[in-house]
């Protein structure tokens, strides 16, 4: 559990949920550079059409990492990419009404399912 929460988070920051409020960011919608100088991390997110991509790099520790998201329709959206451990992660986003569906697997290999609405985030095994 603590492990898909962990991947839930680091999805939702990589997801543009927390750059804008933690990194100083410049450039436009379609490129942009953000600089996060308390953790050490830089972003470059460069959109096309459906697909957002993400780099980053650690000044402090030297670590790389990537992902990439396509949406597709208004209702799903396939997150993939590297963790700065070089392992491969995938998530699949789909909502339905007021619920959010999240599975796929984290860079450990373990799985994620994951259920959000308005009143509770669930997640099992």
């Amino acid at each position: 559990m603590k492990a898909q929460v962990m991947i839930l988070t680091v999805f939702l920051t990589l997801s543009g949920a927390a750059l804008s409020q933690q990194s100083n960011c410049f450039g436009s919608d379609a490129f942009k550079t953000c600089i996060d100088a308390s953790s050490g991390n830089t972003y470059q997110i460069q959109k096309f059409g459906n697909n957002t991509f993400v780099n980053g790099t650690n000044s402090s520790t030297g670590n790389t990492w990537n992902q990439q998201t396509t949406k597709i329709g208004e209702s799903m959206n396939i997150h993939q990419g590297t963790a700065a451990d070089g392992k491969s992660w995938n998530i699949t986003e789909q909502t339905y009404g007021g619920m959010k569906f999240i599975n796929g697997q984290d860079s450990k290999g373990n799985s994620v399912n994951c259920v959000v609405t308005q009143y509770s985030n669930s997640c099992s095994k």
